[in-house]
């Protein structure tokens, strides 16, 4: 009954790993860890098939199991964060691109916005140089 119990625990480690790879699958950013976790996902599913594993691995492979899944998720996030950060800041640095443009090449046009456009222009480079800072630790 009790190694019921144990096997059990480790089950479920292994159902949270295979949902885990199968939704984020294996990109060139996060293969070390999608292998690592495809790695502890085969043993674990080795020792539910035999009689002999011992509670002690059920539950060292269930935490071993979890790290992996956890550090594999952890990094798949904070990769895909980088990314959107790194679209997000060449983004706004084409818009206020765009609006200096506008500023230097028209300014009669945008006469009555001018002030308005100016401002945008400081929120905007404000926002990439705090933005270029949390991509750097992100990056570490």
């Amino acid at each position: 009954m009790e190694k019921a119990k144990y096997r059990v625990g480790l089950e479920i480690q292994i159902y949270e790993a295979k949902n885990a790879l199968e939704t984020i699958g294996r990109y060139d950013y996060n293969k070390k860890y999608y292998d690592d976790l495809k790695l502890e996902y085969n043993y674990a599913k080795k020792l539910v098939e035999d009689d002999k594993t011992s509670n002690y691995e059920f539950l060292k492979q269930a935490k071993d199991l979890k790290n992996a899944k956890d550090t594999f998720i952890k990094e798949n996030n904070r990769k895909a964060y980088i990314i959107r950060l790194e679209d997000a800041i060449a983004l706004n640095q084409k818009q206020a691109a765009a609006a200096k443009d506008l500023l230097t090449n028209y300014p009669k046009t945008v006469s009555k916005v001018k002030d308005k456009l100016e401002k945008i222009l400081e929120d905007s480079q404000h926002l990439v140089e705090e933005s270029q800072k949390i991509l750097k630790e992100l990056k570490k």
